[in-house]
C-alpha cells in the first residue's frame, strides 16, 4: 500500500497518519493485531526509505513472495505443530518442571525466587495459551488426545506451582528441609517421565515428617505430593475453562472511538507523532529522514512513563551498539572475522528481538553499523546522521505524548489497587465455598494483575519525584503477597478438611470479616464512606490454632495495607 504513496513527497504524512491511527486502534481489538499491524507499518515505512534511496522496487514480484512466503509458513508451523508434538511437550514440559525445582532451590532468597516464580506462571500461561489455540486445529485423534492429557497435566502443575508458592516462607524451617530435597528430587523424577513411564515418586520425607507441624501446612505439602501423582497418571479430562476470556470483536474498535477513550486517546498521539516526523522527513529533505519516523515507531508507548523508559532503553542500547561496531569495524574491516561478526550481528537482531529493549536496539545499531560499513569507506557521517535521526524522532514522541491527552502510569496506580483488592476479595469468597477450579482462575488473575501493577510501578520511576511514595507501594506490594499465600493456603486447607458445622459458623464468621475489611478499602479507594477499623478486639473468634494465626496473619496484612493506602492516595 505504501509503495504508490511514498512518492507524495511531504503529503505522505496524511495517508501514514491515517494508517499508524487505525493501527492504534488495532489494540482495542487484540495486542496481538496490534503487534502485528506495528509490523505491517514498519515494513511500509521500510519500502518508503528504499523508493528514498531510489532503489529499484518490482511490486508484483514482492507481493507475490510475500503471500508464497506467509502461506508456506503457515503451513510448516501446522506441519510441525502437529507431526512434532511429543517433542514440543517435552520441551516445554521439561523447561517448567526444571524451573520449579528453581523455585525450590531459591526459597532462601526472595530476590531470585520472585524472578523465578514469575517465569514459571508466564511459562504456563504460554503452555496452556498454545495448547488450547490450536487444539481446535488438529483433527487426528491422537493428537487431540495427547493435547488433552497435556491440557490435564498441565494444571496439575498449575495447583502444584500454586501450593508451593503458598508455603515457600515456610521451608526456611529445618524441619521442612528433608521435605524441599524430596520435592525438588520428585520434580527431577517427573522431568524424566517422557522417557522413562515407570516413575516412583520418593515420599519418606513425607511420611516422617513432625506431626506437630502446622496442619494447614501439612495439608499444602499433601496437594504437592498428591498433583505428582496426578501428573504422572495424566488424565483424559478435556480442560473447560469455568471463566472463558472475553472473545475479541471488531466492535471493541468501534466501541472505542470517542474522545475519552484511552484507546483512542492513544490512537491519536501516536497518529499524530508518526504524521509529524513523516512531515518533517519530507519536507526539510533529510536524506534517509524516514528513520525519524522508525524512531516514532520503536519508541510509542500507551503511557509517559513507558515512553520515556523506552526512549531511554533505545538510546542506550544504540549508542552501545554504535560503540561496538565502530569498534569492530576499526579492528577488522573487510576481513573473515568481519564477516563473522556480520553474520552474527543479523541473527542477533532477529532472535534478541523478545530481550529486553536495550539488548535488542543495541544488536539493531551494532548490525546497522556493519552493513553501512559495506556500502561506501567513510560511513561514520552515515551512522552519525541516521543516529540523529532518533533522537529527532524520540523528541517528537516525547513532545506530543506530553502535551495531547498526557497519560501518566503514576495515575494508574488507584486502579491497579483497586483491581487487586477486588480479586482478593473474590478469592477468598470462592474459597469458602469451596469452588477449586474458580479459585485457581481466580488466583491466576490476581498473579497477572500483581505482575501488572509492578511494571507500571517500573514505569511511573521516570515521572514521580516523589520517592517516599514507591517505598510505600513497594511494602504494599508485600502485603499483597501475604494476603494472596493466606488466601491459596485457606484454600489448600478447606480443600482437604471437613469441619464440623458448629466450626463451620464460626470460621465463616471470621471469613466473612476478612471479606468485609476488604469491602472498607475499596470503599476508600473509591472515595466512599468506609469504616476500617484497625484493632481485632476479639473479632475473630477463636476456633483452631492454625487457622486463627492464618486468618490473623491476614487481618495485620490488612492493616498494613490500608495504613500505606492511606498514605498515597490521599483525598
Amino acid at each position: 500500500m505504501f509503495y504508490p504513496l511514498a512518492h507524495f513527497g511531504a503529503w505522505l504524512c496524511v495517508p501514514i497518519l491515517i494508517v499508524t491511527f487505525l493501527v492504534g486502534l488495532s489494540s482495542a481489538y487484540s495486542l496481538d493485531l496490534h503487534k502485528v499491524c506495528n509490523m505491517a507499518l514498519s515494513n511500509g515505512l521500510v519500502t518508503c526509505l528504499y523508493i528514498d534511496a531510489g532503489a529499484p522496487i518490482d511490486f508484483r514480484q514482492i507481493l507475490t513472495m510475500i503471500t508464497a512466503l506467509g502461506l508456506l509458513s503457515i503451513a510448516i508451523q501446522y506441519f510441525i505443530f502437529v507431526s512434532k508434538y511429543s517433542y514440543f511437550t517435552q520441551k516445554r514440559f521439561t523447561t517448567l518442571l526444571s524451573s520449579m525445582e528453581l523455585m525450590l532451590r531459591y526459597v532462601n532468597s526472595p530476590t531470585d525466587y520472585n524472578l523465578i516464580k514469575t517465569k514459571v506462571l508466564a511459562q504456563i500461561h504460554n503452555t496452556k495459551f498454545i495448547l488450547t489455540s490450536r487444539s481446535s486445529k488438529i483433527k487426528d485423534p491422537h493428537a487431540i488426545q495427547n493435547i488433552q492429557r497435556s491440557l490435564f497435566q498441565l494444571n496439575a502443575l498449575e495447583e502444584m506451582y500454586h501450593s508451593i508458592h503458598s508455603i515457600y516462607g515456610d521451608f526456611n524451617q529445618p524441619t521442612l528441609e528433608p521435605i524441599r530435597l524430596e520435592l525438588v528430587e520428585n520434580l527431577r523424577l517427573l522431568a524424566g517421565i517422557f522417557s522413562n513411564h515407570n516413575v516412583y515418586l520418593q515420599k519418606q520425607a513425607l511420611e516422617n515428617l513432625d506431626p506437630q507441624v502446622d496442619k494447614v501446612l501439612q495439608h499444602s505439602l499433601a496437594i504437592i505430593y498428591n498433583k505428582m501423582e496426578v501428573f504422572i497418571m495424566g488424565g483424559e479430562e478435556s480442560l473447560v475453562d469455568p471463566n472463558p476470556a472475553h472473545k475479541a470483536s471488531f466492535k471493541d474498535i468501534w466501541k472505542a472511538c470517542h474522545l475519552k477513550h484511552p484507546v483512542f486517546q492513544y490512537a491519536s498521539k501516536y497518529a499524530l507523532a508518526m504524521g509529524i516526523a513523516v512531515f518533517v522527513a519530507r519536507y526539510f529533505g533529510f536524506n534517509h529522514g524516514m528513520w525519524i519516523a522508525m524512531a516514532t515507531l520503536f519508541v510509542s508507548r500507551t503511557s509517559l512513563g513507558s515512553t520515556k523508559e523506552a526512549q531511554a532503553e533505545l538510546i542506550t542500547g544504540s549508542s552501545i551498539g554504535l560503540i561496538l561496531g565502530l569498534i569492530v569495524v576499526g579492528l577488522f574491516a573487510k576481513s573473515p572475522i568481519f564477516y563473522a561478526f556480520l553474520v552474527a550481528s543479523v541473527f542477533l537482531f532477529i532472535y534478541l528481538k523478545v530481550y529486553s529493549y536495550v539488548t535488542w536496539s543495541m544488536s539493531l545499531m551494532f548490525s546497522f553499523v556493519l552493513c553501512f560499513s559495506l556500502l561506501k569507506y567513510d560511513f561514520v557521517d552515515i551512522v552519525a546522521f541516521r543516529f540523529l535521526d532518533i533522537i529527532l524522532g524520540i523528541l517528537i514522541v516525547y513532545v506530543v505524548f506530553l502535551f495531547v491527552w498526557p497519560k501518566y502510569d503514576k495515575d494508574e496506580f488507584i486502579q491497579h489497587a483497586r483491581h487487586l483488592i477486588a480479586t482478593l476479595h473474590h478469592l477468598l469468597a470462592t474459597t469458602i465455598q469451596n469452588k477449586p477450579r474458580i479459585a485457581l482462575e481466580v488466583q491466576n488473575a490476581f498473579l497477572r494483575q500483581l505482575d501488572a501493577f509492578k511494571t507500571c510501578m517500573k514505569s511511573a520511576r521516570t515521572e514521580t519525584p516523589d520517592p517516599s511514595t514507591l517505598e510505600s507501594l513497594t511494602r504494599s506490594l508485600q502485603s499483597f503477597d501475604v494476603l494472596d499465600t493466606c488466601s491459596y493456603r485457606l484454600y489448600d486447607y478447606f480443600l482437604n478438611t471437613t469441619l464440623p458445622p458448629d466450626k463451620q459458623v464460626l470460621v465463616s464468621n471470621n471469613v466473612q470479616l476478612i471479606l468485609s475489611r476488604y469491602t472498607q478499602i475499596l470503599n476508600y479507594l473509591h472515595n466512599k464512606p468506609h469504616y476500617f477499623k484497625t484493632k481485632e478486639g476479639g473479632r475473630l473468634i477463636r476456633v483452631d490454632n492454625e487457622l486463627d494465626a492464618l486468618l490473623e496473619t491476614m487481618f495485620f496484612a490488612q492493616n498494613k495495607l490500608f495504613e500505606e493506602f492511606t498514605y498515597i492516595f490521599k483525598y
